[in-house]
């Protein structure tokens, strides 16, 4: 409904160019004859707002596990009178911004029970390769849809985003109820899922035993401190390097148990890591090989021509054969897991078909991240949580994911010269340290009063909001300026 009213005034109403820049409203100036927004600086009293308010979004959204992009966009549409594609062009340094503070936050964090850091580097790794090849996309597209097209998927996913925040703060709202005491909200693991380490007696060469549901391992120190030196040498097979050990097939279990107890608990793993950045370099590399508004290519491709979007074909391919070799060998890693008998504190079933869903469903959120500038929980956490993960494990999972893709569409966007400097510049630094606080802050009361709804529910609010004025804001905006400009394909030459 709402889309039908914007087309039906923006097909009625066409007015004018502008003379001066009083005709233009006090956020735009006039140039040309046409009224163009003005430059971040000098800075306005709205611009002032908009900054504060997008600390406080951000930081209570990275708290409630929503990254707030759609957010983001709808508060910059309002406040500081930016169309559309301008608005999600600033989006992506202020989810970027708000994403790396939250990951400073998380990265250390782990399970109080098992020690497991919340981030699955393992699944986020079946994430990201398409995640980055959907980033590459999404941008392309932002700068050629009708603002009209992206204004229609932002509100479907402002609609979207209310209803899972305002499901998700009920269940929690329940469950607060239920367990008014409860000292943590984290997910326990199921009692027959939990690991119990009994240490030994043994003074000589203590040995931890392991207890699971199938069977009893018995892990030494010596093979522990020996898996944790293997850590450094992550790239050899788990299995070779059990085998250098000179062990038993029993010792030689028991010492692959401990390699990969090891890697679930290593914050960071290079064999995972690695790959993604690598990846992430290389997406960046062929972005200033084959040119932009900002830097002509260096090997003489012109923009837009028929080797211009092979480079993207070729960014394609390489992010689909890294997930291939990332889902090889992550495969092997989950099987060597359940022949050692090592439990995650969460049921995953994993299959081929589920890997190849998140490798698709990462492809399409990269394409939102850049096309509307979601921050990408949106879409990874509820499929994290479909397949076993709990929710707090799966928000900072999904949280760690979108820390790649956002940077890569701020990079392109601003070789593209769609996002002025000063706006990183401004924002980036200001953004980033106010979330940090105040996520902290919020994190601390989150832990002493247990309720998590409360922010949940102050995120619907701000969403509901936005879903209000946006459709109503972006019809008035337009019916101030050239209704054409907003059903009609940009130009790739301006």
């Amino acid at each position: 409904f709402t889309a039908a009213l914007i087309c039906l005034f923006l097909i009625i109403v066409e007015t004018e160019g502008c003379k001066v820049d009083i005709d233009c409203g006090e956020m735009h100036v006039c140039s040309a004859g046409e009224c163009k927004h003005k430059t971040l600086f000098p800075l306005h009293w709205r611009d002032i707002l908009a900054t504060i308010l997008f600390v406080l979004v951000s930081g209570i959204a990275n708290v409630g596990g929503v990254g707030g992009g759609p957010i983001f966009s709808s508060l910059i549409i309002f406040i500081q009178d930016y169309d559309i594609t301008q608005a999600i062009n600033i989006s992506y340094v202020l989810v970027f911004a708000g994403v790396l503070s939250n990951f400073i936050l998380i990265v250390r964090m782990r399970h109080p029970r098992t020690g497991l850091p919340y981030i699955n580097y393992n699944l986020s790794s079946l994430i990201l390769p398409t995640l980055l090849s959907g980033t590459v996309i999404g941008t392309f597209l932002n700068q050629v849809l009708p603002d009209l097209v992206i204004l229609i998927v932002l509100i479907i996913l402002l609609a979207v985003v209310f209803k899972r925040s305002l499901d998700t703060g009920r269940r929690l709202r329940r469950k607060e109820k239920l367990n008014p005491d409860q000292k943590d909200s984290i997910e326990a693991p199921e009692p027959e899922q939990e690991q119990q380490a009994i240490p030994s007696s043994t003074e000589a060469n203590p040995v931890r035993i392991v207890q699971t549901t199938d069977e009893v391992c018995i892990v030494t120190e010596e093979q522990k401190a020996a898996a944790v030196r293997d850590e450094h040498e992550e790239d050899k097979p788990i299995s070779d390097r059990a085998k250098t050990s000179g062990a038993g097939p029993d010792l030689a279990k028991n010492a692959i148990y401990a390699i990969v107890e090891a890697q679930e608990k290593s914050i960071l793993p290079r064999n995972r890591v690695f790959p993604i950045l690598g990846l992430t370099l290389l997406i960046l590399l062929i972005t200033l090989l084959k040119g932009n508004k900002r830097m002509h290519s260096i090997i003489g491709i012109e923009r837009y021509s028929i080797f211009y979007f092979l480079c993207d074909l070729v960014t394609v391919i390489i992010s689909l054969f890294v997930f291939w070799y990332l889902r090889r060998a992550i495969m092997k890693f989950f099987e060597l897991e359940q022949q050692v008998g090592f439990k995650l504190p969460f049921k995953i079933q994993l299959t081929g078909r589920k890997i190849n869903r998140l490798g698709i469903y990462g492809f399409v959120a990269g394409i939102l991240v850049s096309l509307v500038g979601i921050g990408g929980g949106l879409i990874m956490s509820p499929l994290l949580i479909e397949i076993g993960m709990p929710s707090d494990f799966a928000a900072k999972t999904s949280s760690y994911a979108i820390l790649f893709p956002s940077f890569l569409s701020v990079f392109i966007a601003f070789f593209s010269g769609t996002l002025e400097t000063a706006v990183i510049a401004w924002y980036l630094p200001i953004v980033a340290i106010g979330v940090y606080i105040i996520a902290s802050i919020l994190n601390f009361f989150l832990r002493k009063y247990h309720r998590l709804s409360f922010i949940v529910f102050l995120i619907c609010g701000v969403v509901f909001i936005a879903l209000v004025t946006v459709p109503l804001y972006t019809v008035l905006s337009f019916i101030k300026g050239p209704a054409s400009k907003i059903y009609s394909f940009k130009s790739l030459n301006k």
